[in-house]
């Protein structure tokens, strides 16, 4: 058998069990000391990073280190223990198995006790831990059953999605921007975007799901606003249909960030005071970073201004009939789109503040209500027109 990683595990106390269903498969039962974990294991299946910070993994901790009121040594008998998937487990000589491990194979849950075990081992001694190690899982099963495994403290969808590689087109298509590794596709990562707001923002732009057809106003996405949930939902839903923005993708963030940080100079522009606004939000000491057009700000337009004027631009998106990719469809191409915002950001903010005072200047409302988005969409519609019998 060959593995691409291998690592060595001791144990006195090691059992081999066949599989109830898969008589190929086979789980080996180890009680190994803390002191006789490998230095790393393969976490390739684990679908999200590990955050010690958790208040759960901090009784973890004084539950290892014998602290409080826990019973000394006692954890093998209080912890899950490891779930490994692994190729293989050879007995290599007495007390000591060799693990093989391919790419997509290692340790499915416990990372986080696996961590704090292995930082620790040698302050508190004889603690024991369970291994259990499952053995020829199908390549296409093992993020299923990672999944599975981690049910303690329940797993988020984008790192399940990210484990199956859902993301991995976004990824691809944004790799060589300078804000690549400013984005966190799993939870536990403090970075700038998370993958659920930028697939927020896709879901603005696609029109399969936002059709423009017909009675429009059915069509706002209005729920992009306050409902990660359902966007990333409909992303594992609808994947070609998402895939169909590859192109503008990055038009898509630019424009984003730019109407995010030029909202209230608009506004300002058309006679108003942004300061004045609920919708208008100003940091008193640290920027926001705007990672897509590489700035930083303290005043901004707020997600339930800034979303309704943003997919009030989806009526510049159509699919290519040759590629059934999305491109602009203006000559003029993503300058164009820009120089139109740029030209009547203006009327557009004046209609936020319309909506803004239908809805009792109540700055949550304004994202959660048709009328926002309805009058984003019409006033844009408008001054399209409106420049149209002017030429």
């Amino acid at each position: 058998m060959v593995a691409l990683t291998t690592i060595l595990l001791r144990s006195k106390f090691a059992r081999r069990m066949p599989d109830p269903i898969d008589p190929k498969k086979e789980h080996h039962f180890m009680w190994v000391a803390a002191q006789d974990l490998p230095e790393s294991i393969p976490a390739n299946p684990n679908p999200r990073p590990s955050n010690t910070d958790l208040a759960v993994y901090q009784e973890v901790l004084d539950s290892f280190l014998n602290k409080g009121a826990s019973t000394p040594y006692t954890f093998h008998l209080k912890n899950k223990g490891l779930d490994i998937i692994a190729s293989y487990v050879k007995n290599t000589e007495k007390d000591q198995y060799e693990v093989g491990f391919n790419s997509s194979e290692g340790l499915a849950n416990g990372k986080h006790s696996f961590e704090i075990m292995k930082k620790n081992a040698k302050e508190v001694g004889d603690q024991y831990v369970l291994v259990k190690i499952t053995t020829n899982v199908h390549p296409d099963f093992v993020a299923e059953m990672a999944m599975g495994l981690n049910t303690s403290v329940q797993v988020h969808s984008e790192s399940i999605l990210n484990q199956k590689g859902a993301f991995d087109w976004i990824k691809e298509v944004l790799k060589n921007e300078s804000y690549a590794d400013k984005i966190s596709y799993v939870e536990n990562l403090n970075l700038p975007m998370d993958i659920r707001e930028l697939i927020s923002i896709m879901v603005l732009f696609n029109i399969d799901i936002n059709s423009l057809e017909g009675n429009v106003a059915d069509k706002h996405p209005k729920y992009a606003y306050s409902a990660k949930a359902k966007c990333l939902a409909q992303f594992e839903e609808h994947p070609e249909s998402f895939g169909k923005l590859r192109l503008i993708l990055k038009d898509i963030l630019v424009l984003h960030d730019t109407i995010k940080l030029e909202g209230p100079l608009m506004h300002n522009k058309q006679g108003g005071k942004a300061g004045a606004l609920g919708y208008v939000e100003k940091r008193t000491k640290s920027p926001i970073e705007l990672i897509f057009i590489d700035k930083e700000t303290k005043v901004y337009l707020s997600k339930g201004a800034l979303f309704p004027v943003l997919a009030a631009f989806r009526w510049f998106v159509k699919e290519d009939p040759k590629s059934g990719l999305y491109v602009w469809k203006k000559k003029g191409g993503f300058d164009e789109v820009l120089s139109v915002w740029k030209k009547h950001g203006p009327r557009l903010m004046s209609s936020v503040q319309s909506a803004y005072n239908a809805v009792g200047k109540d700055p949550n409302a304004l994202g959660k209500n048709t009328v926002t988005w309805s009058s984003t969409y019409s006033e844009l519609l408008s001054a399209l027109l409106e420049e149209q019998d002017d030429n």
